[in-house]
């Protein structure tokens, strides 16, 4: 049962695949969702455009290395800039941004659509439950003032 509904999700690893993201797009291919995976491959190891599992996976070609700490800030400029570039020609209902470097990027796909990108940028590696619960609320434009 297909429900029409397109889901597009940025993340900043080449999704070879990334366990958790993996999963997550397979339960929403499996409940009628098309999912396009928008990824950063920084090794040009991967297809440029495949699909995994009914997942529809796009890459951008940024070459850099993992690990390079503030310098790392201008390579992930380059990516969002290319990745809002193609997110802009594809159509979705929803953003989904993996993790919180993906966030910003999300936001701004989301400015000329009326949506509001959601996240799963609380995990393991971000401990700031509260600062992001805010962070969430403006985003969404929930936020007491």
């Amino acid at each position: 049962m297909k429900s029409g509904r397109k889901i597009l999700m940025l993340l900043t690893n080449a999704f070879d695949p990334d366990p958790r993201v993996h999963h997550e797009a397979v339960s929403l291919v499996q409940n009628g969702y098309e999912v396009t995976i928008l990824c950063w491959d920084r090794d040009y190891k991967k297809a440029a455009v495949e699909v995994v599992d009914g997942i529809g996976v796009e890459r951008i070609y940024v070459r850099s290395t993992h690990g390079r700490g503030t310098t790392q800030m201008f390579f992930l400029f380059v990516f969002w800039l290319k990745a809002l570039l193609r997110g802009f020609s594809t159509r979705c209902d929803a953003i989904h941004c993996h993790d919180f470097d993906t966030l910003p990027l999300g936001a701004m796909q989301a400015v000329g659509r009326s949506l509001a990108p959601a996240g799963d940028y609380i995990s393991a590696n971000y401990r700031w439950p509260v600062k992001m619960k805010l962070f969430d609320e403006l985003i969404a434009g929930t936020a007491r003032r």
